[in-house]
Order: C-alpha cells, then structure tokens, then sequence
C-alpha cells in the first residue's frame, strides 16, 4: 500500500512540475517586459496642461485649482494652483527611481515616503536633492523656500552644497546668489551655512495642513493595498515542515527550475523562487504566523546572498522595498508592522549596501521612530535605536576611505548634530562620541592641511556652540546636571583632540578667549562638589567662582607638575582640579605631582607635599579617593587609606590626636589589592557596557593578561537567561569598542567569527549565528528523516 502510495505521489508531482514548468512558460512570454506606468494624473481643475513629449512630462496647474500626479503608484507630487515645471526620468525600468523636476514657478508638496525615488527639483539657480521623504517646495520671483518635512535634503548652488535636515526650512535668493556668485562659489561650509542658514520651520498654512491631510489617507491606502495584495497572493509554500504537500510545493518549484535549460531563463527562475520566499514570510507574518514568517523569511536571507549583483535580482529588490519602504520600527511586539521593520531590514542586507548607505538608513529608522510620538515606550526605541547606530558608526566608519565620500559623511554628520539639537533628552555622552567619529571620519578624507584645518576650526566652534546650549538646558533642567556635565566635559575632550595649529593669530586667539572664558565652568564640573550635584547648578557654580583661589590653586599645581604629555590638557585640568579640591580638604599645601600618560589612568603620584609641616609622599587614586604607596615622616606605610580617613590616621601618627574607642591605626587602613587599577578600571568599564547590551559575564571569565597589549578577553558571556541563553566567548579592545575573535556556541557546535565590529553590533551577532545554526539543523534533521521515509 505504501508502494502504491509513493508512485501516486511521485506521478502526481511530475505532473504537477511539467504543468507548472510549462504554465510558466507561457506567462513569461505573455507578460513580455513592459514595466509599471510611471505617471499619473489622480486630480486636476478644467484649465490644467498636462503634455508629454521629448520623454518629458510638462505640467501647469490652474489658477484655482490643485494638480496632482501619482509616480509608481507610491510617490504623489502636488502642484499648488498656478504652478508648472517638467518631469523628466527613464520609465519602462522598475529599478529605475531618478527623476528631475525643472519647477518654473509656483509651489509644490513632494510625498516619496513610501517608495524609494530619489528627486532632484531645479529652479534656475539652486537643486534640492530630496531624498524619500516629504517636501514643500516654493519657487516665486527668484526666491527659493523648502522646508524639510520628513527626511532630509541637499541644497545645491554654484558647485556648493548645503544640508537640510529634517524638521527645518530654509530660504535662498538667487538674486544674492548671481550677484556675488565668484564670492559664494569660494565658501567652505562653516561660512556658506552662515549666508544661507537653516532653521525652525514656520507655524503650518492650509496647504501644509491639507496635504499632511491628505498624506495620511494617501500611506494608509497604500498599506491597505499592499496588505490586501499579500493576502491575495496566498503563502506560496506550507506553514510547516510536515505536511507532505508543504514538501511538495517547494519540491516543484525546485524541479522547474531543473528543467529550464536556458542559463538566463534558469537565473531568472532561482530568483524569483528566491523572493517567493520572502512573499511567503510576508503573508505569514500578515496572518499571525509568526514561526513560518520567521522560518521562509530566514531562508529568502540565506538564498539571497547568491544573487546579490544580478540586475533581475536589484529589479525585484527594488520592487519589494516599494512595499516595504514605510515599515516603521515604531512598531512593537510580534504585530505584521513590527516584523514588516525587520523584513524592510532583510530588503536593505540582501543589496548588499554601502557603510554609507547603511549608516544613512540607521540614521533614517532613529528619525521613523521619534516620528510615531513622544510615549515612554517610544523614548525606549529610539535609545536603543541610538545605541544601535552608535556601533554601527563606530564599528564601520573607518571602512571608509574614499575621499569622494567625504560629502556624504558630513551631510550625515549635520543631519545628526541637528538631531540633538532637536532632542536635547538624547544628549549624552555616548551620543556626542558619534559626532566625534564622523568629524575625525571626515577630516581624514581631506586631501589638504588647509581644508582639514578650516574643518577643524568649525567643529571647534559648533562644539563651543553645543557646550553653551547643553549649558542651558542643564539651568532649565531640561537635562540632567550629571548627563550634562558629563557631556560637555566631553565636548571640552573633544575640542583639544582637534585643535588645529592655527596659523592665523586672530582665529588662534579668538578660540583660546573662548576656551579661556570656559575654563571657571569646566574647574568647577571637574570639582568633587560638582560630582555629587542634582538639579539646579547655577547658585553653586557662583559660590564656586568667588573663591577664585580654587581655580589658582588648579593653575599653580599644573604650573609645577610633571609627566601628562600624552594625555589632553582638560584630561591634565581635570585630574590637577581634582587633586587641588581633594589634598586640599585635608589641609594639604605645598603639592607636586607626576600626572599619568594614560588618558583613562586616575593615579596621580604625589611627588610631595606638606601636612602640619610633616613632607609626605604617595599615590593618589582620584576614582576611588584612595592614598597607597605612602611615606609619611620619612616612614613608609604599608596599607592603603582612604581619602576621609587620611587627616586622621597623620593626626595620629604625628601624636596630635587621639582615637576613639575601638578605632584603631589599622582600621584606618586597608590592604592594596593584588589587582592593578587598571585591571580593575578596565572591569567595571566593560561589566558596565556590557550590562546595558544585556549581556551578563562573571568576573572569572574575563581575562587580561594581554591588557598591556590592548586586548581583554571573555571567555564565558551569556545573552539572554535561562535555558534559551546563548554562551559566546570574544575578545575586546581595551577602549571597549571594538569585538573581535567571537565563538559561539550553537547546536552545530562552536562556530567562530573572523572580524572585528562595534561592541554595541555584538547582541544582534550572537542571534543571528545562532538561529543561522538552529536553522541549518533543522533542514539537516528535516533531510534525515525524508531519507529514512523512503
């Protein structure tokens, strides 16, 4: 019976390939290659021109009325009344998404948010390179106004070129530009901004809020047929890995294939089996099936990777991120739109994009996200969303060396300083690191000193710009004080890394008033009175400035000091700032001290100083405000002591003072830790940056007997608990940025990684070679049990 069984299905199928092998054959030939309709008109009033002619679309619009143009299906261009211009771009390609619009006058509402157009708008002096997104464009009497509504924009004039980042306007005379046309084609960026600045986008008129409007039901319907079509078009492949006919689907498909000799047509088959993979996640995911979404997504990610530079394959990635495009990770949860994000992430991998390209669609999710509201939940996505793009960038930024590249780099640079600005309650640190990694990316790309040069004097000056605002969110409490403080004395790191050496007297001693008149604010974050303030700053910051003998005592001991070359002059202020307030709260005078070369070593050694006339000697850790090392007298003390109990135990020795009751010298003290305090400042460090990537390690895992060398090694980490933890291993830099060497353990067994990636990449690394593993096991378990069947 079996027997019999197996020949009905083995006839069964063969019939079924031939039918399917031949059916497809015959709507290849009937389809034929015409592409989708590029234009069409959706709503125009009785005295409107719409020709096309020279492979140019001319449109006016009327003088009452709107026009209204649909490109692809999921791109709208809205002419105000009294507008014209002409499209011009390749139709009969899918892939193709260039256009150009020569707009004559009038005003025009541009929605290419869900579609991945790239449109350039000329007037006759000035281009908006407008990526997809959403922009109001008007062109009257020589005057240029564009305001970014969503996604950002290039300004291009005179071979010059500005950003506009989301969320702002900005207005251009072309008069102004052909008047000093050989003066303005000459302007580097930090002096064009200043002629030509952007800002705050005006309060909405009718037809910004009618089009916003109107953009809500446009995405909506394009959702509901996008959504419709996937439902329509059915799973292509079974939900599971049992049913017989799930096996037998794709068997067919596979053996059409094996049937096509034509080596094109055969191409074209494996690709289109390839994206029937991802159409069936799609459908999966529509439905609520979550396991086969994940399962047939996984298997388009895995077969992809073949066809990445066939133009079939580009034509049909292109088509899919149509669909896909607006598929926010504003999302949550196992919802359609939630794993719609992560099938639009699978799009972006599968073309094999740029460092560029994914650092711009990084950048572009941040801004998706942020748009959906400003909840808890909302904040929480777009931390981590930050946090992803921050290894990211400084995982693959210096991947970059082509110096055309360096444009794109500082679009994204002013795309991002602008998003702080936006959103101080994402100003932190971590974050500023960011825009640090791109002006360092960026500077080296330069091909002269003098540009490099002129680049550095505007960072300087736009961090001088930030700490000053960051300033003032802090007194309005609009940022914590200990977030703030931390990021400008960042800001203050930042600034002495790339100072340039001015060659111009007057630019160099603007930026050192600058730097001078900062230096009070910057001695009294660095204080120990400043490290344990909350809320309001500014009435201690005043007391702090009257007793200017603090900021002198800071200048004499740097004056006498020695070592610290290799460290910044703020790391320099800040360790002699801390060691001033700190010594001198024990009524220390006369100090010298030796700084450390390393930038992140908190030990000062304290070559001298006086006590009650007694000299002492020592080294003084300004983490954890402990003395070790020390002489006092002449007399050599063996324990270490904390900075609180230091007067005391002197006191004592000096016979000057007597102890409590059941408080003896040696409670005074503690043992010196066998550990180094960089062993030790290098744990907490990478424990501390690991916790917040959910990763857990044990102390006695990490090992770094190589830390001189730069390398710390983690040999046992888990992501995740319990039973579904994943165990990994992998080295990291002693900065804690950079993995590298990572071994995880999977079903398959160990499986290692030969390359280096951000540590903030290392979570999204670790699944993605597991569920690879899982996966791979599960067809090889799938292969065994189809062979034992028969």
């Amino acid at each position: 019976m079996k027997f019999f069984k197996k020949l009905f299905l083995g006839i069964f199928s063969i019939a079924l390939v031939a039918g399917t092998f031949f059916l497809d054959e015959r709507l290849a030939t009937v389809k034929g290659e015409s592409g989708p309709i590029p234009v069409r008109v959706i709503e125009k009033g009785p005295d409107a021109d719409t020709i096309f002619e020279n492979d140019a679309y001319a449109f006016k619009s009327g003088a009452s009325k709107r026009l209204v143009i649909e490109l692809f299906e999921n791109a709208v261009l809205r002419f105000a009344p009294n507008t014209s211009g002409a499209l011009v771009f390749q139709p009969g390609d899918a892939s193709n998404r260039h256009a150009e619009l020569s707009l004559a006058q009038g005003r025009i509402w541009v929605n290419s948010f869900a579609s991945p157009l790239s449109l350039v708008i000329k007037t006759k002096a000035v281009s908006v390179t407008a990526s997809p997104g959403v922009f109001d464009i008007i062109y009257q009497d020589g005057k240029v106004d564009i305001t970014a509504r969503r996604r950002s924009a290039v300004i291009g004039f005179l071979g010059n070129e500005l950003v506009l980042p989301e969320g702002r306007s900005m207005s251009i005379s072309e008069a102004k530009i052909n008047a000093s046309a050989s003066a303005i084609a000459k302007l580097r960026y930090s002096k064009l901004f200043k002629e030509f600045p952007f800002f705050a986008q005006e309060k909405s008129d009718d037809w910004m809020r009618d089009n916003a409007r109107d953009d809500e039901v446009f995405l909506a319907e394009f959702e509901r047929k996008r959504d419709k079509s996937i439902r329509e078009a059915g799973p292509h492949f079974g939900s599971d890995d049992i049913s017989i006919f799930s096996r037998l689907g794709e068997l067919m498909k596979q053996s059409a294939i094996t049937l096509t000799f034509d080596p094109q047509k055969k191409e074209e088959r494996e690709i289109n089996l390839v994206f029937q993979y991802f159409d069936a996640a799609a459908y999966y995911f529509l439905t609520g099936n979550e396991a086969a979404g994940q399962k047939w997504l996984f298997v388009f990610q895995k077969k992809s990777e073949l066809f990445r530079d066939k133009p079939v394959f580009q034509n049909g990635l292109v088509r899919r991120l149509d669909q896909f495009s607006i598929a926010s990770s504003a999302a949550s949860g196992a919802s359609a739109s939630s794993r719609f994000f992560d099938m639009k992430l699978a799009l972006r991998d599968a073309g094999d994009p740029s460092v560029l390209a994914k650092l711009n669609f990084a950048f572009e999710d941040i801004e998706d996200a942020l748009a959906a509201g400003s909840d808890t939940e909302t904040q929480a996505r777009v931390l981590k969303l930050l946090r992803l793009y921050g290894g990211l960038v400084d995982g693959s930024i210096r991947r970059v060396k082509n110096s055309q590249a360096s444009t794109q780099l500082f679009v994204q640079y002013i795309r991002f300083q602008d998003f702080l600005r936006r959103h101080p309650e994402f100003i932190r640190e971590e974050f500023l690191k960011i825009g640090n990694l791109y002006e360092i990316a960026y500077v080296d790309l330069l091909e002269t000193k003098e540009q490099a040069d002129d680049e550095r004097q505007f960072f300087m000056n736009e961090k001088l710009k930030q700490i000053q605002m960051i300033r003032d969110f802090m007194n309005k409490e609009v940022i914590p004080f200990q977030d703030g403080r931390r990021s400008i004395l960042a800001l203050a790191n930042q600034i002495e890394t790339i100072k340039p050496a001015f060659s111009d007297t007057a630019v160099a001693s603007y930026f050192d008033d600058q730097i001078k008149d900062l230096s009070p604010f910057l001695a009294f974050l660095r204080s120990s009175r400043a490290e344990n303030l909350r809320g309001s700053f500014e009435k201690d910051f005043q007391e702090f400035e009257t007793n200017l003998s603090d900021l002198q005592k800071v200048t004499a001991l740097l004056g006498a000091a020695t070592g610290g070359t290799q460290i910044s002059a703020f790391r320099r202020e800040e360790l002699a700032g801390i060691v001033a307030t700190d010594l001198g709260g024990i009524d220390a005078v006369n100090i010298k001290i030796i700084l450390p070369e390393g930038e992140d070593d908190p030990r000062v050694k304290v070559v001298s100083a006086e006590f009650e006339g007694k000299i002492w000697s020592g080294t003084y850790d300004t983490s954890r405000k402990v003395l070790s090392d020390i002489v006092f007298d002449s007399q050599k003390i063996p324990n270490a002591i904390r900075l609180e109990n230091t007067a005391k135990f002197f006191l004592f020795q000096m016979g000057k003072a007597v102890l409590p009751t059941g408080v003896t010298p040696e409670s005074l003290t503690e043992a010196v830790s066998p550990e180094s305090l960089l062993e030790r400042a290098a744990k907490t460090k990478l424990l501390e940056e690991l916790k917040k990537l959910d990763i857990s390690v044990e102390e006695k895992y990490l090992g770094l007997e190589n830390l001189n060398d730069g390398v710390i090694h983690v040999r046992l980490a888990l992501l995740g608990e319990g039973a579904d933890a994943k165990v990994f291993s992998f080295d990291v830099s002693q900065n804690v940025s950079v993995a590298s060497r990572l071994k995880v353990q999977t079903v398959s067994g160990e499986i290692p990684v030969n390359d280096e990636f951000g540590l903030r990449e290392l979570p999204t690394k670790v699944e993605q070679i597991y569920q690879r593993a899982v996966f791979e096991k599960q067809k090889e378990e799938e292969l065994k049990k189809m062979l034992n069947d028969e």
